[in-house]
């Protein structure tokens, strides 16, 4: 009958529909798939930067600690070399003296 063939085709437009849009999340699910794969490869990579900002940082405190100590060494060296040249200008001041009495 005329109802049947309409309710069937009814049906079947209704499935097409239905399979379409089905292929079509299923597409959205591929992109969002491959989206997330992205997003992992970035994080490996990021994560990979992270270790080695860490390394770069621990080494440059570890050069700042060295900067540090030099800096001090050569403190204390300028300050024996003040009071090595102290020592030398008292040294011709006596020198001086004891020509001058002689």
């Amino acid at each position: 009958s005329e109802t049947a063939k309409r309710t069937w085709h009814t049906g079947f437009e209704a499935l097409e529909d239905a399979q379409s849009r089905i292929e079509e999340a299923n597409l959205r699910i591929e992109t969002l798939e491959e989206s997330l794969q992205l997003l992992r490869d970035k994080d490996r990579e990021l994560e990979a930067s992270r270790r080695a900002l860490a390394t770069a940082q621990s080494s440059c405190v570890h050069f700042s600690n060295q900067l540090d100590f030099k800096t001090e060494e050569l403190r204390v060296a300028q300050d024996a070399n003040k009071r090595l040249n102290g020592n030398y200008e008292s040294l011709q001041e006596a020198h001086r003296a004891l020509g001058n009495t002689c």
